[in-house]
């Protein structure tokens, strides 16, 4: 029985799961796929890799701007720009306008900003305004595209609908039908970008070797030396090696060599290939993406090269129309801050509740101002001018003190010679007295007092019936020449903020008195 050794099979080189692609620093933009959070990394390396793309999307972010606001009432216009300009951006920064720079540049960079209103613990003012990761929130879209939420991951790791809708800031850039999370400004550049950087690789690699140097070292040996040619290659080798590590210590050492020696540099009698021109066409396909001219970008095409009007135009256009992306986020703060001061309460009222609220305050100022003139016609206004006192079943008025009769009326009416009773105030009581007299119930007072509800007197005079008319008294007076109002400057409204309650209260204030002009123009009558 022969025993001998098993065969071996050549072993085969296992399959390696992680290893290094070295094509370039920036890889990932040779194997472009444009997936959401995948794409915006691409991006993200495009601009650390392309100083270019980099200066341009921070160049449009500072030609963008601030913003400013204007506001219907005075004080609500300088406290909100208080506010914008001190509140908390998040990272020691502060501002409305540094919040909108990290905002804008989300925006062009991912094709989608995700912003957060925080709130005070009260719930009574905005405490910063911070952005997010466009990455960590998606989009879930309800049966018609204005109803979506934002989601983002619970501490389960979930994705779900966030719990304050309402102080979440969304914005996409330039959005497509059917693709709710905008489109990147660098969405056409990964391949341009994949060439450039292959081109800038290749070009660092071979000045790299030209700074170091590689060297070919041939010996050829003679007739006589074939038979040691492998010792004098050894020794060549030591010594060139030696000669070469003192020259990088900074010593001089010459290298001489017997026979036939050749020395050569690796890659001399090639020829590099020129860049200029396909660098110059990759760069003119970014710079018409960004929509900048490229003198501002550092690139001298031309030597006279400036801006002419129809490219200023064209600036502004894109920078208006990238201000146009932003103003809704900036109005949702806006609104948020006003209805947290109560400056916006007035809005969100019915406004026939506020009509009807602003005609019974005037009706109350106006009470209020009949009580006084009343007051100040019975008692004078401090002048010793208060007016004539008559009673019934007193001469010079006829009659039984408690009842009032046509004849103690005309009596009374009588006594304001050389003016005219031209005005009657009187109460409630007074005037179902007034109305039971037979004198007042001919057809056609009945007819107008039914109708439209105006009295009408036999002595001519306008009846007046208000509760601010002390009872079993009446007035008569000619308001020609009987009382004047003094006004100290018009109605004064003032508004407090209810800050609590979200609403706005007015106060509304009225400086006004009264004069007698002539003591005989009124008298009273007592029943």
């Amino acid at each position: 029985m022969k025993f001998g050794k098993k065969r071996q099979e050549p072993e085969t080189a296992a399959a390696v799961q992680l290893r290094n692609a070295e094509r370039h620093p920036f890889g990932i933009l040779d194997g472009y796929v444009p997936l959401r959070e995948g794409e915006i990394r691409l991006y993200r390396a495009i601009r650390e890799g392309v100083p270019l793309v980099d200066a341009a999307i921070y160049k449009l972010v500072r030609m963008t701007g601030g913003v400013s606001v204007k506001c219907a009432e005075v004080r609500a216009e300088r406290e909100l720009q208080e506010f914008l300009r001190t509140v908390p951006a998040g990272r020691g920064q502060r501002g409305i306008n540094a919040f909108l720079e990290c905002y804008l540049d989300s925006l062009l960079t991912c094709g989608r900003a995700v912003g957060e209103i925080v709130p005070t613990g009260n719930g009574r003012e905005i405490a910063a305004l911070l952005c997010g990761r466009a990455e960590d929130v998606e989009i879930q879209e309800g049966d018609n595209p204005l109803d979506f939420c934002l989601c983002g991951r619970d501490e389960s790791g979930r994705m779900g609908p966030l719990p304050r809708q309402e102080l979440l800031l969304f914005t996409p850039f330039n959005p497509e039908t059917g693709n709710p999370y905008g489109v990147s400004l660098l969405r056409s550049m990964p391949f341009l970008a994949d060439i450039l950087m292959k081109i800038y690789h290749t070009v660092g690699v071979n000045w790299e070797r030209c700074g170091n140097v590689r060297f070919a070292v041939t010996c050829k040996p003679g007739e006589d030396g074939r038979g040691q040619a492998a010792e004098r290659s050894r020794q060549l080798a030591e010594e060139w090696s030696a000669a070469m590590q003192d020259a990088k210590n900074g010593r001089v050492r010459d290298f001489v060599a017997v026979g036939d020696v050749e020395i050569k540099a690796i890659g001399a009698d090639e020829q590099i290939l020129d860049s200029e021109i396909p660098v110059r066409q990759i760069l003119e396909q970014i710079v018409a993406k960004t929509g900048i001219p490229p003198f501002m970008m550092g690139l001298c095409w031309n030597s006279t090269e400036r801006m002419s009007s129809q490219q200023a135009d064209m600036l502004t256009t894109e920078i208006t129309a990238i201000r146009r992306s932003l103003a809704p986020a900036v109005e949702q703060v806006c609104r948020l801050w006003l209805r947290m001061h109560g400056y916006e309460a007035i809005r969100f009222q019915r406004l026939d509740l506020f009509s009807v609220t602003l005609r019974q305050i005037g009706a109350y100022i106006g009470r209020m101002h009949l009580q006084d003139a009343i007051k100040v016609l019975c008692d004078g206004d401090g002048n010793g001018n208060a007016a004539p006192i008559y009673t019934i079943g007193t001469a010079p008025v006829s009659g039984t003190k408690g009842t009032l009769s046509y004849d103690a009326l005309l009596e009374f009416w009588s006594q304001f010679d050389p003016y005219t009773m031209n005005t009657m105030l009187v109460g409630g009581d007074v005037m179902l007295k007034l109305l039971k007299l037979s004198e007042f119930q001919n057809p056609l007072t009945g007819l107008n007092f039914q109708g439209t509800g105006t009295l009408t007197t036999p002595l001519g005079a306008t009846l007046l019936r208000t509760s601010a008319m002390p009872a079993g008294k009446m007035i008569g007076l000619d308001k020609g020449y009987a009382l004047e109002q003094i006004c100290a400057g018009d109605v004064l409204v003032e508004y407090d903020k209810l800050i609590d309650r979200q609403l706005e209260r007015a106060a509304i204030t009225s400086i006004s008195g009264f004069a007698k002009l002539f003591t005989e123009a009124s008298k009273v009558l007592v029943i």
